[in-house]
């Protein structure tokens, strides 16, 4: 049975969604370690006249949410938020006609 053309192209959207996904998440993960690796903690660099790199540390989430939950729990919490974060965007991609907007595509949840 071949594969109809809206059905491929939403496919394929899925499966670039995940390659950049996939792209930035490891971007992010190089340029973290490489920061640890190269920079002394506090230590800046100017890129521009505007922006700076700098090694700071955050043991919580965006302004230091759950910096003081204990272990295991926080990385369970934020793993598991961050990928129920992405399976519902990439639901959501796989059944958005190409014809409408995505937008219009979510009334029918």
């Amino acid at each position: 049975m071949p594969v109809s053309g809206s059905l491929w192209s939403r496919w394929w959207r899925t499966g670039l969604f995940f390659l950049v996904a996939v792209v930035v998440v490891l971007g992010d993960q190089a340029t973290k370690e490489w920061v640890k690796t190269h920079l002394a903690l506090g230590e800046v660099i100017p890129l521009d006249s505007v922006t700076r790199l700098t090694h700071v540390q955050n043991t919580g989430a965006a302004f230091g949410l759950m910096a003081q939950a204990g272990g295991w729990w926080r990385y369970i919490f934020f793993y598991g938020v961050s990928f129920a974060a992405i399976v519902a965007m990439a639901v959501h991609l796989a059944i958005c006609p190409t014809s409408q907007s995505c937008s219009t595509a979510s009334s029918r949840w």
